[in-house]
């Protein structure tokens, strides 16, 4: 329920990340917000943290994610973007580090945790609707003739 650690929507519908948790990050992200730290109160006066979070969500409501990326770009607020899917593939450190792969047409993350010796997945298989069935009831204990009575009664979905 903290103010200074949840996420707040941008004036483009995207979100910002607020996680300055420690004083010192805490006052990073208050010297880059336009805001009165007298009217905005202490940190830990869980008495204003109602009023706080709505100052913040109007302050971060008027500016875009790419604006306010710009404005905590390089500091130590702990105020980040949230990223989709998609633009996290593409972030920098993670493009780096290879933690998604395009697999024909999805993205997948890669196997983690993984050490700098082991190879890069590059292949994924992907599960299909029903498709393990028998093998999963098999291992629930359950045979041919149960299993055949799921499906007859439409509570298995068979591929």
């Amino acid at each position: 329920a903290a103010p200074f650690y949840r996420c707040y929507m941008t004036a483009d519908g995207k979100f910002m990340a607020v996680g300055c948790i420690e004083p010192q990050f805490f006052q990073a992200m208050m010297e880059r917000l336009p805001l009165d730290a007298g009217a905005y109160g202490g940190q830990h006066d869980r008495n204003a943290w109602a009023k706080q979070h709505e100052m913040l969500e109007d302050v971060f409501a008027n500016k875009t994610r790419a604006e306010w990326e710009a404005i905590f770009a390089g500091t130590d607020a702990c105020v980040t973007p949230v990223l989709d899917y998609v633009e996290a593939a593409a972030h920098p450190a993670n493009a780096q580090r290879q933690a998604l792969v395009q697999d024909a047409r999805w993205l997948h993350p890669q196997v983690a945790p993984r050490l700098a010796s082991q190879p890069l997945a590059s292949h994924f298989e992907i599960a299909t609707k029903g498709g393990d069935y028998a093998a999963t009831l098999a291992e629930a204990g359950l045979g041919e003739t149960e299993v055949s009575q799921l499906i007859a009664a439409g509570a298995v979905v068979a591929t």
